[in-house]
């Protein structure tokens, strides 16, 4: 018997909303509108049809795209549809139910009225390149003009994801729970397969590890402003013993970036899109994630320790967190801020609680309250990242890469030679870095915790502590 779903949504604050109830409606032929026994058909119900209703929020979110939606994706068609493997997808269509955000309907808007056709608004090229993974069908979205005047006929469909995913953190946070680990290892098979890495590959140690900078072009926000001093900082420190490499992900595909994550031992990057190919990182790999957020604002390592608790069982990935203690070292856009229309409604005491401090006013506006978290903090910032600390932390996440293979690491020493100038050259950018522990670390492995403070004899003091 046909049955129609009926979602709702609770809004707890802007842009975040949580499932408040899915109500099944019995469609019986009396109850169909009029006029549909006369509308074309689109028959989907050969003996090997299905169908699968979703909606992915924020599909122009490279890490909510791959870290989130498309995990969950494979989790709901693999246990409840049996297509756990790359080529299980023949005869599925994947249809968006929902529409886009407002300012995709905008765009959405102008090219109807260009071609007098309501479409799908073009996704990235990462978004579709990853949805092939799951289906040789293009994705429909429900209201397109090619189908929504038809009337679809469904042999089997499925909607919802199920109680086994890896959720969006945007939905309730109760519903945020790591997918099984069978899940996510049949996950990585499924895209090792379709985007031609390999998900048994380990993490290179001998002859010698794969060190990976990533950097973000200017135009992506969050650009790390000193990155001469960083790249020929790693290249002085670990050159002689590792392969150091600074790449940008901006005009990689899917394919190029998964296989180059999958051949890294550790990867550098900013907090941000990065962590969406940390399932395609080898066995025992180490990320080193510099935070763009003040001290005390967990916004950053939150995501990291939700990755490696969800990938720890299944690659033993492990992250060693460098958090800003220093608001001065993130630059807001001011070339974008300024023109903010919200921005322009500020104080001049809530407009210096974030230039100065770093932190959103408790009394802006609800508008203004998410547009300073979700954009002015988030997005509209470049980094300076200190390369002292930086260099610390790369030598924990070495520790902890050469102590999961049960390999003698190197004496520190031989890549110690150069810290103190690199400490020194970072005294200059006025360094208040914290090297956090090791997220998924054994509590056997040593950590270097390194606090560098501008007095006026450059007292640099170093102490080694056990987690």
């Amino acid at each position: 018997m046909p049955v129609e779903f009926s979602v709702r949504f609770r809004k707890r604050r802007q842009d975040f909303f949580e499932v408040e109830g899915l109500a099944p409606i019995v469609v019986t032929p009396n109850s169909l509108p009029a006029g549909v026994s006369e509308a074309p058909v689109w028959d989907l119900r050969g003996s090997d049809d299905e169908v699968y209703l979703w909606h992915a929020r924020w599909p122009f979110n490279y890490y909510h795209s791959m870290g989130e939606y498309m995990p969950t994706l494979h989790g709901t068609l693999c246990k409840h549809m049996g297509r756990c493997t790359y080529g299980s997808g023949a005869r599925l269509q994947l249809i968006q139910l929902q529409a886009p955000e407002p300012e995709w309907q905008a765009q959405q808007a102008e090219r109807a009225a260009l071609t007098g056709r309501l479409e799908r608004v073009p996704y990235p090229p990462y978004y579709d390149q990853a949805l092939a993974c799951f289906s040789p069908a293009p994705m429909r979205w429900i209201n397109d003009t090619a189908i929504r005047d038809r009337l679809v006929l469904v042999r089997r469909a499925l909607v919802g994801v199920g109680g086994e995913c890896r959720a969006v953190r945007t939905f309730s946070s109760p519903d945020f729970r790591p997918l099984a680990p069978r899940l996510y290892a049949s996950y990585r098979a499924r895209m090792g397969a379709c985007l031609g890495f390999d998900p048994g590959a380990r993490a290179p140690v001998q002859p010698r590890p794969s060190i990976l900078l990533v950097d973000r072009r200017y135009e992506s926000d969050r650009h790390i402003i000193n990155l001469q001093g960083v790249v020929e900082a790693l290249q002085r420190r670990y050159g002689g013993g590792a392969d150091v490499r600074l790449a940008y992900m901006e005009g990689l595909t899917v394919r190029e970036q998964a296989q180059l994550w999958n051949r890294q031992s550790i990867v550098i990057h900013l907090h941000g899109a990065a962590l969406g190919s940390w399932a395609f990182l080898p066995h025992g790999a180490v990320a080193v994630q510099v935070s763009t957020q003040a001290e005390g604002n967990q916004h950053d390592t939150n995501f990291s320790q939700d990755l490696v608790t969800h990938l720890r069982p299944v690659t033993n990935v492990s992250c060693v967190d460098v958090a800003n203690t220093d608001v001065h070292f993130a630059r807001r856009r001011s070339e974008e801020l300024f023109k903010d229309p919200v921005w322009q409604t500020l104080t001049a005491e809530q407009k210096i609680e974030l230039l100065e401090h770093g932190r959103c006013s408790p009394d802006l506006s609800l508008e203004a309250s998410d547009a300073c978290m979700l954009s002015w903090l988030l997005w509209l910032v470049d980094i300076i990242v200190p390369t002292g600390l930086l260099l610390n932390g790369t030598d924990a996440a070495l520790r902890e890469l050469y102590g999961k293979r049960g390999v003698p690491s190197p004496p520190e020493e031989t890549w110690g030679s150069s810290v103190v100038a690199g400490i020194a050259g970072a005294m200059a950018e006025r360094e208040s870095w914290q090297l956090r522990r090791p997220v998924g670390a054994s509590s056997a492995s040593p950590s270097l915790l390194a606090c560098v403070a501008a007095v006026p004899l450059l007292l640099i003091l170093f102490s080694r502590m056990r987690h």
